[in-house]
């Protein structure tokens, strides 16, 4: 959706990072702009994925549930 795209895309377009991402990948800023915002909202995406490191994510899930269920109080459930 153009506008939606338009609304994730409109504070990364002069972020120094991405533009260095976009530029480092040989993209051509205006060939891209030529297919919408849906384009670069894409383009913004794909390139975020390079400075994620997935195993690490969800390490760190694990490691949050690990630490909610240590803390949570124990349901004791009693069968009759």
């Amino acid at each position: 959706m153009k506008g939606e795209a338009a609304e994730n895309i409109k504070d990364v377009l002069f972020n120094s990072q991405f533009l260095a991402d976009f530029n480092s990948v040989g993209l051509n800023m205006q060939n891209v702009m030529a297919y919408g915002p849906e384009a670069i909202d894409v383009v913004a995406r794909c390139l975020a994925l390079k400075h994620i490191s997935i195993n690490d994510l969800v390490e760190e899930e694990r490691e949050k549930r690990l630490r909610r269920e240590a803390e949570s109080p124990r349901k004791c459930s009693a069968r009759v």
